[in-house]
């Protein structure tokens, strides 16, 4: 079982290129969309790829208040 601080320090790399890409390929209009749903879509497979059930729930319950992976990963290692 993947440590839930590896797991984030994996999801933040993948942020990391998705988000050198999307500003290399996407218009200056494009780009605040496109880093917001890179940043959604970093806390929706961050959660999905835990493997704790009940964290994943938990954080499924406050995705309304987690905005950042940052956040994301911190709120998932409170429960640990």
């Amino acid at each position: 079982m993947e440590l839930v601080a590896n797991w984030g320090s994996r999801v933040e790399t993948m942020v990391t290129e998705f988000k050198e890409t999307a500003l290399r390929v996407c218009t200056t209009p494009q780009e605040q969309g496109a880093i917001a749903l890179i940043q959604h879509l970093a806390t929706v497979c961050f959660t999905q790829g835990i493997n704790n059930e009940r964290i994943q729930t938990i954080l499924r319950h406050k995705s309304s208040q987690i905005e950042t992976l940052r956040r994301a990963v911190e709120a998932a290692l409170e429960e640990v």
